[in-house]
């Protein structure tokens, strides 16, 4: 499945109109103007969908920029080893006085 951005080249300035308005609807559940969602089981649809978008955290946390995801075992190593007092198994303890 292609998305959007790898064939929107390619439509002419009507079918890049087309799209828009299609996924204003649906996507930000418009109801002014509506073209293709104009009855009450399709508006209550884009409505359901748009909500749960807005209950989701992962969503939330994205949008403002908040994820602190790790990248790689090295990175989380680094996380593990270096903030916290976890210590790496493959160094020898020290041995009481």
């Amino acid at each position: 499945m292609a998305d959007v951005a790898s064939y929107a080249h390619l439509l002419s300035h009507e079918e890049k109109q087309w799209m828009n308005q299609f996924m204003k609807e649906y996507n930000e559940a418009t109801t002014q103007d509506a073209v293709f969602h104009t009855t009450a089981e399709t508006r209550k649809i884009c409505n359901d969908k748009n909500n749960a978008r807005n209950r989701c955290w992962y969503t939330e946390e994205a949008a403002a920029n908040r994820l602190n995801l790790v990248e790689s075992d090295f990175e989380l190593e680094r996380l593990l080893y270096d903030e916290t007092t976890v210590s790496d198994p493959s160094e020898p303890e020290d041995e009481p006085i």
